[in-house]
């Protein structure tokens, strides 16, 4: 039915609306990426995770400025 259709569309509605934008998941991993630095005792890895982090904040300022997510 009608009823049930738009119900479901609802539910779907609300279901998206509550997931992290792909800006905020960027920066999620971003920020993961440097506590896992920060308690990194080899520099070298410490390394890579700094530019994966840079990454990845790259990453959520273009998702940002592309479509506002």
């Amino acid at each position: 039915s009608e009823q049930r259709l738009a119900r479901e569309a609802e539910r779907m509605r609300a279901e998206l609306a509550a997931r992290p934008t792909r800006a905020e998941a960027y920066r999620q991993v971003a920020d993961d990426l440097a506590l896992m630095q920060s308690v990194e005792p080899d520099h070298r890895h410490a390394a890579g995770l700094y530019s994966a982090e840079q990454c990845a904040r790259r990453m959520a300022d273009a998702a940002e400025a592309g479509d506002g997510s």
